[in-house]
């Protein structure tokens, strides 16, 4: 399946700490309601959980020349899921 989706936030603006706890931001919020919605678009219906190892490439295109660190997006991909709970 190939999926085009908005650029994310990084790491470092996805999670804000609060007096409750660390929490997704609302910029995080935002692109996480737009990739749910971009996949069930895709799928046309809930997928169902992965059991097995999945194999994901990234390529990504910056709005801007801004220097950027690569790796914040790997991370922010690889340690949450973009499904809502």
């Amino acid at each position: 399946m190939k999926l085009t989706l908005p650029i994310p936030s990084t790491v470092n603006t996805y999670w804000r700490n609060t007096s409750r706890g660390v929490l997704i931001s609302a910029s995080g919020r935002s692109f996480r309601s737009n990739v749910y919605a971009t996949v069930m678009e895709r799928l046309i219906r809930a997928p169902q959980p992965i059991t097995m190892y999945l194999q994901v490439h990234l390529i990504l295109y910056p709005p801007t020349r801004q220097r950027r660190d690569m790796d914040n997006y790997q991370k922010r991909h690889s340690t949450v899921s973009p499904m809502p709970k």
